[in-house]
């Protein structure tokens, strides 16, 4: 980080930093002359009764207090750099006359010193704007105060003087430090803006870099997975025509090396198919073009019509494939049966795939949870390698694959699980993952398949 002494030194920014402080210095100025005026008109009260032939004296000097202020008023919305100067000649105004006026009155020196000091304070709080405005605000009342110090006798017509009984040295020296004091407190005020003003400014270019920036990725991102969900039928299409080919080409008479041949084609056509519609899916997820078609559908009949294609997978490894639901799930559901379909053979299909003994179980349940009653609750639990700690988070990340993909030597785009994590969040619902190595996985995930209606069934049944 620069220091401040670097920072202060603004350059081409440096006009845009004087409108930002000219501004700060404004909005200071009511208040600086708001305490002159009160202390004006105090002092005035006061010597108005008590020395009632000082009163056309008195009158002059409010009607230059209130001349200031009203001239600050007029000005100070418009021009905020004409109303600092108004500030600056107005508090030497007010110095020069109330000094003036003490000395003609032969006051005590104490106390127009204490009238000084006060009137270069105020000065400190109207003009935080650099060491030459502060001191040439305080020029005025501070000359000639210490000048009244010294001449007595007749000036203009008017004779006084100043009461100094005491020692010159600290009535000159009190305001020469009330001075310098102000002067350097203002010094490092601006210099202090000077940093905030870069800062501020450097801050707000970067946001707006960051912001640029994040746009241009977005919109690049957009543009990828547009390209990718509209070339949906494109890719799909040739992909047909190798199926179609394939399955004509093994309906003739072939050698055995032919079909063993064509039929490795086939299987490595259904696993690009698969690749591609899993890409394809992704990018419509991400696009936001993939929108859910909820309708009713049987439970049961659904559950069966989705896993026993998958019960002949599990018997060519000699696993077992069951499921159960809960007495409490009604049977006839509302959702988006095909994508609920995608989300449990996937999951099936990697249990399946990284179990060697034993066998999957599926299982359908209501939400334990109250804030949950309309969802329904399924877990695919299996018997296989299981799943490192480290990897059960990332596993639902796109385009990765766990430990157990990678050392079974199986391939894939990673997006499997990905999807699914994808899908599950467009039906209200949530899905995570329980394992220990060489114990099994257990994934859950929940999805919004209740209505209000299955609500007052329930409650019915429990009241009944």
């Amino acid at each position: 980080m620069a220091s401040v002494a670097e920072t202060t030194n603004l350059g081409p920014l440096a006009s845009a930093f004087r409108v930002q402080a000219r501004r700060r210095v404004a909005e200071r100025v009511p208040l600086g002359l708001a305490i002159l005026l009160v202390c004006a008109f105090t002092g005035a009260a006061l010597e108005w009764f008590l020395f009632p032939d000082r009163r056309p004296t008195l009158l002059a000097t409010d009607a230059l207090f209130l001349g200031v202020a009203v001239l600050w008023h007029l000005v100070i919305r418009r021009r905020a750099d004409l109303a600092i100067v108004i500030a600056v000649i107005g508090v030497n105004a007010i110095g020069i006359g109330s000094n003036f006026y003490h000395w003609a009155s032969f006051a005590s020196a104490e106390r127009s010193l204490l009238i000084v000091t006060a009137i270069c304070s105020v000065v400190a709080i109207i003009l935080p704007w650099g060491w030459r405005a502060q001191a040439l605000a305080c020029l005025g009342p501070v000359a000639t105060y210490i000048l009244s110090l010294f001449v007595s006798g007749t000036i203009l017509g008017l004779s006084g003087g100043l009461s100094t009984d005491g020692p010159l040295t600290p009535l000159i020296a009190y305001p020469l430090i009330v001075v310098g004091l102000s002067v350097l407190g203002a010094e490092l005020t601006e210099r202090y803006l000077r940093s905030d003003f870069v800062l501020t400014r450097a801050l707000r270019e970067r946001e707006l870099r960051l912001a640029q920036a994040k746009e241009v990725a977005e919109a690049a991102s957009r543009a990828k997975t547009d390209f990718l969900a509209s070339m949906s039928h494109e890719i799909r299409t040739p992909i047909n025509v190798i199926f179609g080919m394939t399955d004509m080409v093994l309906d003739s008479d072939l050698s055995v090396e032919q079909r063993s041949s064509l039929q490795r084609t086939r299987v490595a056509a259904d696993t690009l198919l698969v690749l591609v519609n899993d890409i394809l899916d992704f990018a419509r997820i991400e696009a936001r073009k993939l929108h859910l078609a909820p309708r009713a559908f049987l439970l049961q009949d659904w559950l069966a019509e989705t896993l026993d294609p998958l019960g002949w997978r599990a018997q060519d490894k000699r696993l077992e494939l069951a499921w159960t639901v809960a007495a409490d799930v009604p049977d006839l559901v509302v959702g988006d049966g095909e994508r609920l379909a995608q989300v449990l053979v996937n999951l099936v299909t990697n249990a399946i795939q990284f179990t060697h003994e034993g066998g999957v179980h599926v299982s359908v349940s209501r939400g334990d949870d109250p804030a949950e009653a309309r969802l329904l609750h399924f877990e695919v639990a299996d018997s296989g390698v299981g799943i490192q700690p480290a990897q059960q988070h990332e596993i639902f990340e796109a385009f990765v694959q766990g430990e157990a993909a990678r050392t079974m030597r199986k391939g894939g785009a990673g997006l499997g699980l990905a999807i699914c994590a994808r899908l599950v969040r467009l039906m209200d619902g949530r899905i995570w993952v329980e394992s220990e190595p060489g114990s099994g996985s257990r994934f859950h995930f929940t999805a919004r398949l209740l209505t209000p209606a299955h609500d007052a069934q329930l409650e019915s049944s429990v009241a009944a």
